[in-house]
């Protein structure tokens, strides 16, 4: 118990702190992302606001620029991407007297025909003015759009006598971004194997006082369970005698009544305690699922239709399964049991119940149908809980205690390849169903 405690703690803060972990991870790259697209649309934005104006020295078309004294030109030029009256409304970008620089792009303007007009490729030297041609053709289409490429980022934006195609080289935001989404997996992983660490060394001392009570309950039931045993036999002795100096009585007969209750109920207690135990191993074996199951089914067929009940079973033979036999055995006493105690009769007046197994692909289905009253599906969750009735004054007619479905699910735990459920297809109806790996 100890051990299953420590992995469940651990397993739930690590779920918990993955779950944190990645939302912050997440939330830091998504806000980056967002930043850098709005940088890049910025920009792409103010290249395109300039475009009519020549970028460098040679301009769009550098047989048509005005002729200046030597040098005004080019320093006319290398101040443009600082003057106020142009970058006044690109708050978003950071400008210094690099930025022209630092900024590699290329402009193709197309006219209304779609035909190429213009082709600046001066502020870029990976592309030259046939391949700058060669892209705006491939992505043009006449109309705003904007997209990636690798590296690249494109935009086409509608002029008056056509459209103008941005192409701007993004290499260094996108490598800082893939670099800043890297940097926080790698933190975050090794923040992940750190707190794992620490867990482990810390979880003894969390779980230990939960285990440790845990522990002090089922001991103090199984010696409960020893202590009660003495004093029910000679209850049940007693009762034989006071039978045998005079006949049997209701008084008589509810007291052996009882005590038949208390002694079937501190024997699944002590059951139930000692599935609970990491030390209690079933004997696990191939055995015939279709004969245990027929076997167990056999003896309740005869007491349903005596109690007046339509009962049918279909069981499919040859079916093995790989596990406790006797535990298996168990469930489906227990499924029937339950049967026995609450069939009623549904909204249609029926009393059924109904027992099937069969195989399909690797799976083998086990399923104890019954009729009874209306029962909530909300409550279907919480049957095999312990201790857990739907209708609790019900018991005390039929004797239920809440803890044969719990021995169930004990059982199923302790097997890899089972599962068990509770369903209710139809109004008036309970099926409860055990799942075979075979």
């Amino acid at each position: 118990m100890y051990k299953q405690l420590r992995k469940r703690f651990i397993a739930a803060s690590m779920a918990g702190m993955l779950l944190v972990t990645l939302i912050v991870v997440g939330a830091i790259n998504i806000i980056n992302f967002a930043n850098e697209k709005k940088q890049i649309n910025e920009m792409l934005k103010f290249i395109n606001s300039i475009g009519e104006r020549p970028f460098g020295p040679a301009g769009f078309e550098p047989d048509k620029q005005r002729e200046l004294p030597e040098g005004e030109e080019n320093k006319d030029e290398r101040r443009r991407w600082n003057r106020d009256d142009i970058k006044r409304d690109f708050d978003k970008i950071k400008f210094t007297d690099e930025t022209q620089y630092t900024t590699r792009f290329f402009v193709v303007e197309f006219d209304a025909d779609g035909e190429i007009v213009k082709t600046d490729t001066n502020s870029i030297a990976a592309i030259d003015n046939d391949r700058a041609k060669e892209i705006a053709t491939g992505f043009y289409k006449g109309k705003a759009q904007s997209g990636r490429d690798g590296y690249y980022y494109y935009r086409e934006y509608v002029t008056d006598n056509g459209s103008r195609f941005v192409y701007l080289d993004c290499t260094k935001e996108v490598s800082q971004s893939r670099k800043l989404l890297l940097i926080s997996l790698g933190v975050a992983l090794a923040s992940l194997v750190f707190e794992f660490i620490l867990l482990w060394f810390f979880s003894k001392k969390v779980v230990k006082p939960v285990a440790e009570s845990v522990e002090k309950q089922k001991a103090f039931i199984t010696d409960a369970s020893h202590e009660l045993k003495t004093p029910l036999t000679i209850i049940s002795a007693n009762t034989e005698v006071l039978e045998m100096m005079d006949e049997k009585n209701e008084w008589t007969e509810s007291i052996r009544n009882q005590t038949v209750r208390l002694s079937k109920l501190i024997n699944e207690m002590v059951l139930l305690a000692k599935m609970d135990e990491e030390k209690r191993e079933l004997t696990m074996a191939d055995f015939s699922l279709s004969a245990a199951v027929s076997e167990t089914v056999m003896p309740f067929e005869t007491v349903a239709r005596n109690k007046g009940f339509e009962f049918e079973s279909e069981i499919e033979e040859g079916i093995e399964f790989h596990g406790d036999e006797s535990a298996v055995r168990q469930v489906v006493s227990i499924f029937m049991d339950n049967a026995m105690k609450y069939t009623g009769k549904n909204e249609a007046g029926e009393e059924k119940i109904k027992v099937s197994l069969y195989r399909k692909n690797k799976k083998a289905r086990l399923t104890v149908f019954n009729t009874c009253e209306k029962i909530d599906r909300q409550e279907l969750s919480r049957l095999f809980e312990r201790f857990y009735r739907v209708d609790k004054s019900r018991s005390r007619e039929t004797g239920g205690s809440g803890i044969g479905l719990s021995i169930v699910q004990a059982i199923a735990d302790k097997h890899k390849g089972m599962n068990v459920k509770a369903d209710s297809r139809s109004e008036g109806t309970i099926e409860f169903v055990a799942e075979f790996h075979c």
